[in-house]
């Protein structure tokens, strides 16, 4: 349907074309002359007839251009156009697993579980624009490589050739881990853009992806089309990696039919590798002091059984390649469901430790093997370089005229990786960052009771302080709080990750702190408010004072300094 950006100037039309026709019907103006015959008679009588005011118009070619030429151009200036709506190709994004374990060799032909998916990612490829009902040459891929880190081999394109040479640029599997959910998200975000970018080209209206407003029964763009607000992703992986967020899961488009695999057909897991793994791996390795105190240290190394039957094994040490030590016979259990106390089933992982003894003077390369036989070989090898220990250089800023004995007596209990020095408040310097009498700057300052005027760069520790800094303040209503128990605490954050039995500290009181912006309480508690501590004495004030929340730790990560 043809429409006009200028209709207004269509209204010449009806102005113009009489204008012209009208000229065709005006009477000459004559003047009387004496002729010396009326042979002309005739001729005078037809000139009368054809300025008669009514008459039919004579076929005239002049005219019938004249009208012509102004239709064409008022209709030219009116700016006519009309809505072409183009054949909407379908989109997906495919995800290929490239972590570790896709270099597992599992499949009949001996390769790896990355070269099949790598196959079926070319098979798609080669189907695209050919398959399935509403195929068309403007189907669309994206290829996204999935480890700890997705990336982006090529955006959304219909070029065969660009697509599969970004499926043959994948090389071997990196050693990582599947981030599935971080690769998931940007291939949602991926999706929904090129979507968006589509709407605008053929002049839709973008709505948001939250519910329709009420009294729409859907979203539907000015051309009618109904707009697609779910996402085609496929995956290629051996599923070696964590549930998918269920709210990301909501944004992934339906499973498709049983008869239906082309690029539209819907989101979809393509599986490689066999349902079991006959593997065998060192999953990790930690080189610590000797909690004994003596010159050793220990390597700790964890080994991890995939196979649901027992494994025995042999694990040998060398440093700078000679010889260092061997364990023979390591019982590995195995991987599978176990009944707990309650009758329950329980997945338990088919895991142990094994302890080596390194000399406390050991320097270069650790390598860890692992004697086995299995189908990925990755795993069975680690190295790790170990450096000279160097003491942590570390600043104890106390009250002036005050006694720090326990900060004093925790860091005495590392002396050996531990170099501190001890400053009293009043000599603290107003800016900057002190320096150990080797001028070398302090890697970590606590302020014992005390809070400088300016934050120091760097990572600070305040006990029984609060930094001035943004997002954290004192409450001064409402603290000091007393009896203040743990609830909770963050054990997948560094600080507390290998700490236990928290709830076990019994302090007297704390400070009621608010937190806002990017402060993160690390452990939670709860305290009662009572103007003293002599209150605590007595059981029914305790028992009736109210309770309120008391982050006893928070953090703060910023660019220049970690609280």
């Amino acid at each position: 349907m043809w429409q006009f950006l200028d209709a207004g100037t269509l209204w010449w039309l009806g102005a113009g074309v009489p204008a012209i026709t009208i000229l065709y019907f005006l009477k000459l103006r004559r003047q009387d002359q004496v002729v010396s015959s009326t042979l002309l008679w005739r001729r005078s009588v037809y000139d009368l007839r054809v300025n008669a005011p009514v008459q039919m118009i004579k076929r005239n070619l002049l005219l019938l251009l004249q009208l012509i030429v102004i239709a064409l151009v008022i209709l030219a200036l009116a700016r006519p156009f009309t809505r072409l709506q183009r054949a909407q190709g379908r989109r997906a994004a495919v995800i290929i697993d490239v972590s570790a374990s896709m270099g597992t060799r599992d499949e009949e032909d001996g390769k790896t579980r990355l070269a099949a998916a790598k196959r079926e990612a070319l098979r798609l490829i080669d189907e695209l624009g050919v398959t399935g009902p509403g195929a068309s040459d403007e189907d669309e891929l994206c290829i996204i490589a999935a480890a700890d880190r997705p990336v982006i081999l090529c955006g959304l394109s219909s070029d065969k050739g660009v697509l599969r040479r970004a499926v043959e640029s994948i090389g071997r599997p990196r050693q990582t881990r599947t981030d599935m959910a971080a690769a998931l998200e940007m291939a949602v975000a991926v999706t929904y853009v090129a979507r968006n970018l589509r709407q605008l080209e053929a002049g839709e209206t973008i709505r948001s992806e939250g519910p329709p407003p009420e009294g729409e029964e859907e979203l539907i763009g000015l051309t009618g089309r109904n707009v697609q607000l779910e996402a085609n992703v496929i995956i290629l992986s051996d599923g070696v990696f964590p549930e998918i967020p269920p709210k990301l899961a909501d944004k992934l488009a339906g499973a498709p039919a049983e008869d239906d695999t082309g690029v539209g057909a819907g989101s979809r897991f393509i599986p490689f590798g066999l349902p079991e793994s006959d593997n065998l791996a060192i999953v990790a390795i930690d080189l610590r002091t000797d909690v004994s105190g003596l010159t050793n240290r220990q390597l700790f190394v964890r080994l991890e059984n995939m196979s649901k039957k027992p494994r025995k094994t042999a694990v040998e040490v060398s440093l700078n390649g000679e010889f260092l030590n061997r364990q023979e016979d390591i019982f590995v259990p195995p991987w599978g469901a176990l009944a707990n106390t309650t009758g329950e089933e329980v997945f338990a992982p088919g895991q142990i430790g094994v302890v080596f003894e390194i000399p406390d003077s050991a320097q270069g390369v650790v390598r860890v093997d692992l004697e086995t036989e299995d189908k990925l070989a990755v795993d069975d090898s680690v190295q790790a370089l170990i450096t000279p220990p160097e003491p942590i250089r570390v600043l104890l800023v106390t009250l002036a005229g005050a006694d720090s004995y326990y900060l004093n007596s925790a860091l005495d209990v590392d002396a050996r990786n531990i170099a501190y020095d001890v400053m009293p408040s009043d000599r603290y310097p107003a800016t900057g960052r002190p320096k150990n009498r080797e001028g070398k700057a302090y890697e970590i300052i606590i302020f014992d009771r005390f809070s400088p005027a300016e934050v120091p760069p760097g990572a600070s520790l305040y006990v029984d302080a609060v930094p001035k800094l943004a997002g954290i303040h004192e409450d001064q209503k409402q603290s000091p709080l007393y009896s203040p128990v743990v609830v909770d605490w963050n054990r997948a954050h560094p600080l507390t990750r290998n700490l236990a039995l928290l709830e076990r500290i019994d302090p007297i009181q704390c400070r009621r702190l608010v937190l806002s912006g990017a402060w993160t309480p690390v452990v939670d508690a709860q305290a009662v408010l009572l103007d003293s501590a002599e209150e605590l004495k007595d059981w029914n004030k305790v028992k009736d004072a109210p309770e309120l929340p008391a982050p006893l730790v928070a953090c703060l990560v910023a660019e220049e300094r970690r609280l």
